[in-house]
C-alpha cells in the first residue's frame, strides 16, 4: 500500500508538471486554451449532431450516421490541406483557418435546416478540425522542449478529455435554453472568441 501511494503521488506530480509547464509559457498556454476550447466545441457538436438529425431534419436514426460520415470525409480532406500547410511551415495559418471554418460551418448549420446544408456544414467542420488538430499539435510539439514534451502532451490530452465531456454535457442544456440553432450559434461565437 505504501509503495502504491508513492507511485500514485509520483504520477499525480508528473501530470501536474505538464500543466505547470504549459501554463508557465505564454505561447504554450495560449495554444492549450485554444485547442481545449476547440475540443469543448467538438464535444458539443457530437451531441448536437444527434439533435439536428432527429429533431431539426426529421431524419431516421441512420441520419446521425450520415452526418457523422460527412464530418469524417471532411476530416480526410482536411488532412490533405493540413499536410500542404505543414510542409510549408504555415502552422498558425492552418490553426486560424481551421477555427474560422468550424465557426462559419456552425453558423451555416444553425441558419439552414436542410440535409444538404447540414452535410456541407459538417464536411467543412471536418476540414476545420483536421487543420486545427494537426497544426495545433505540431505547434505544441515545436514550442515544447524535449525534456517536458511528454508532460505537455499529457496535459493536452487530459484537457481534451475533460473538455469533450463538458461540451457534450453542455450541448443539451444550451439546446434546451436556446434551441438547437441558438446552441450552434453560441458554439460558433465561442470558437471565434478563442482565436
Amino acid at each position: 500500500p505504501h509503495r502504491e501511494a508513492l507511485e500514485g503521488a509520483r504520477i499525480r506530480e508528473e501530470a501536474l508538471a505538464g500543466y505547470r509547464t504549459a501554463l508557465h509559457e505564454p505561447s504554450l498556454r495560449t495554444l492549450l486554451v485554444v485547442l481545449t476550447g476547440c475540443k469543448l466545441v467538438e464535444g458539443a457538436i457530437d451531441t448536437l449532431i444527434v439533435l439536428v438529425a432527429l429533431d431539426e431534419l426529421g431524419l431516421a436514426e441512420s441520419g446521425v450516421g450520415y452526418l457523422n460520415a460527412a464530418w469524417a470525409v471532411g476530416g480526410i480532406g482536411g488532412m490533405v490541406v493540413a499536410l500542404g500547410l505543414l510542409h510549408r511551415g504555415r502552422l498558425a495559418v492552418g490553426l486560424t483557418l481551421g477555427a474560422l471554418l468550424i465557426g462559419v460551418a456552425l453558423l451555416v448549420l444553425a441558419a439552414f435546416d436542410t440535409l444538404a446544408a447540414a452535410l456541407a456544414a459538417l464536411l467543412v467542420v471536418g476540414v476545420g478540425y483536421a487543420l486545427v488538430e494537426s497544426a495545433g499539435e505540431t505547434l505544441m510539439q515545436r514550442l515544447s522542449s524535449d525534456a517536458v514534451l511528454a508532460r505537455v502532451f499529457g496535459a493536452l490530452e487530459g484537457s481534451y478529455l475533460a473538455a469533450a465531456g463538458i461540451g457534450g454535457a453542455l450541448a443539451p442544456v444550451l439546446s434546451a435554453l436556446l434551441g438547437i440553432g441558438g446552441a450552434l450559434v453560441r458554439h460558433a461565437i465561442t470558437r471565434a472568441r478563442a482565436m
